[in-house]
């Protein structure tokens, strides 16, 4: 797929840049805007996305996927978090990097990447998504308040450039899109494979409760699938639960 490309030195947000294009009836060619600096750099809910200017991979893509049916939206997620796990892998081979639910990127439990997704829904189906990506690429200071953040150059020690990580990114949103269609059960398999936890008896915070779970999978409509060590498997939203990224202790 070919992508109108917008870069900008500054601006307020670039999803909702894309999602003003939309609006204005610009939807029928695939519109990537990149920032160097956004104001208001988005996250899920109210929070908000750092990053020192001109440093940092900063992104919003807006177009029409296909027929999607609204019931399975997450596949999106999946499809663009795949994506961009094989853009970092591309340019470091070791391991460590993981897709953490609902939508984030992380290296060995530090988070690594955040993508924010806005559907536009017509009837039953998906009519246009906005997808917005920050990835932390040459950041070294981050705020005190972030409690696990990390960046490629802390990771590989070099610097990169943002613009050919959006190239690459590009590419394996071509490819990772062209799968789904072909054959959606390998789209699944890859994510799961590559899924933080999966199949892991993990703690987590449920509450004022730590429990220990194992992730299972994903429902279409994006719930976390977590067996739940003597109460079986239950469905969880974001809000539900936290990682608390340590194993369940052994028994005595």
């Amino acid at each position: 797929m070919e992508f109108q490309r917008i870069y900008l030195e500054r601006t307020g947000s670039t999803n909702s840049l894309v999602m003003e294009a939309y609006k204005s009836g610009a939807e029928a060619v695939p519109l990537c805007i990149r920032a160097g600096y956004q104001d208001n750099g988005r996250g899920i809910g109210q929070n908000t996305w750092h990053s020192t200017a001109g440093k940092n991979l900063l992104m919003s893509i807006g177009l029409k996927l296909g027929p999607i049916k609204a019931e399975n939206q997450f596949d999106i997620t999946k499809i663009v978090s795949l994506a961009l796990l094989h853009t970092v892998r591309t340019h470091f081979p070791n391991d460590g990097f993981a897709i953490k639910w609902p939508n984030d990127l992380y290296w060995n439990q530090k988070k690594l990447a955040g993508i924010l997704i806005s559907n536009i829904i017509q009837g039953r189906e998906i009519e246009y998504s906005v997808i917005g990506i920050g990835l932390n690429v040459n950041e070294n200071a981050f705020p005190a308040s972030l409690p696990n953040p990390v960046s490629l150059v802390q990771i590989g020690g070099e610097e990169l450039s943002p613009l050919l990580l959006m190239e690459s990114f590009l590419e394996n949103f071509d490819r990772e899109t062209r799968q789904y269609f072909a054959d959606p059960k390998t789209t699944e398999a890859d994510y799961l494979t590559n899924l933080l936890y999966f199949d892991q008896p993990m703690l987590y915070q449920i509450g004022s409760e730590n429990v220990c779970g194992i992730i299972r999978g994903i429902s279409p409509y994006g719930h976390l699938r977590l067996d739940i060590d003597g109460r079986g498997e239950q469905l969880f939203d974001l809000k539900g639960l936290n990682f608390l990224h340590r194993a369940c202790p052994q028994p005595k």
